[in-house]
């Protein structure tokens, strides 16, 4: 019974040497994942037109900065943290002016929904750093920072940032309190939540069906944009009508630029890459998921990294959101930090992230 047990849970001596292989089979997964999706991205554009470069582009970059922020970690755990909280803050500073104002196309990156997106995931970056530092004065100064840049998705009423930006965080901080030692499962349960949200979108894509909360947050062009969106994927399946050529062919994106987009990135990468398109996308999502409940160590700051990243994942479910770099490459730096382990005395860090002894 005893060797059984030892098979089935790893000795305490074993455990470093188990998640270790965890960690690379996950990474390696990840990275066929990402090759897949830029492959795909390119057979689309070649099969059905458009250009590629953009979508590939953001994919290399997204995974570059989350390697290098996992790499820093690993090592300096607090830096990347300290420098997304310093670029949001350098941000909010230069265009100052719009920051708080409630026009839609106003403040940085020029769409409120993007700028209440981004501050939101600074919002998550600073309370990390809160956590990573035992000085107290530290953590008055990091939280305050937080809550000016959570006020950012509030006052502007950016709908969905604001949801986001009160009910993740809280939520997965007292769910971790409550729970005590069950941040694996927090981090899955917030996994759960993205795929709700992204099958909500698919199943008003498919339906225009909306009810009660959901029909009051959406207005009547993003749900025939979501409409037009799976239309065009079910017409074209196998590899959409390629790469950023959704405004070619939406009949709402030809009557107004404005709506070029389908406000819902997972259904646009379906309409322009075919369904597998979207499925590798939406896989990403939940790959980056599992490497963060994968840790032996799943507490508050890995928690919140996965709040980042679902986060990302709930916006680009209904709106627009990975147009602008800036938000998946800051919530790319924050997932890096939750898939790092921190170095303690007498251990070394291996370069997968875990953490051997010398």
């Amino acid at each position: 019974m005893s060797a059984a047990r030892s098979v089935i849970v790893p000795s305490a001596s074993a455990r470093p040497r188990w998640e270790s292989a965890r960690i690379r089979h996950i990474d390696r997964i990840g990275l066929v994942l990402i090759g897949a999706a830029v492959a795909w991205s390119a057979v689309s554009a070649v099969s059905a037109g458009g250009d590629a470069g953009p979508v590939i582009a953001l994919l290399i970059a997204t995974v570059f900065v989350l390697a290098i922020s996992r790499w820093i970690a690993t090592r300096v755990r607090w830096l990347p943290l300290l420098i997304v909280s310093l670029a949001a803050a350098v941000f909010g500073v230069r265009f100052l002016d719009g920051l708080w104002s409630k026009a839609p196309l106003a403040g940085p990156l020029g769409y409120a929904n993007a700028k209440g997106a981004f501050f939101a995931l600074a919002a998550i970056g600073v309370l990390m750093l809160a956590l990573e530092t035992e000085r107290i004065s530290v953590r008055i100064a990091a939280v305050s920072t937080a809550l000016v840049f959570a006020s950012v998705p509030l006052v502007t009423k950016a709908l969905v940032s604001t949801w986001l930006v009160l009910v993740l965080p809280v939520g997965a901080l007292l769910a971790v309190w409550a729970l005590r030692s069950a941040g694996r499962a927090v981090v899955l349960g917030f996994g759960c939540v993205f795929l709700s949200v992204v099958g909500i979108t698919v199943w008003i894509g498919l339906t225009q069906s909306t009810g009660g909360l959901v029909a009051d947050a959406l207005t009547q062009t993003r749900v025939a944009l979501w409409r037009e969106a799976t239309a065009v994927m079910l017409e074209h399946p196998l590899t959409g009508v390629g790469p950023t050529r959704f405004q070619d062919v939406s009949s709402i994106a030809r009557d107004d630029p404005d709506h070029r987009w389908a406000h819902a990135e997972f259904l646009q990468q379906g309409a322009e890459q075919g369904m597998m398109g979207m499925v590798l996308s939406i896989s990403l999502f939940g790959c980056a998921i599992i490497a963060l409940a994968a840790r032996a160590r799943t507490g508050p700051v890995e928690v919140l990294a996965a709040v980042a990243v679902v986060m990302l994942g709930v916006q680009g479910a209904v709106d627009y959101v990975f147009h602008f770099p800036a938000i998946p490459l800051a919530a790319a730096a924050l997932a890096g930090v939750g898939m790092s382990r921190r170095r303690v005395s007498g251990q070394r860090a291996n370069g997968d992230g875990t953490v051997g002894s010398r």
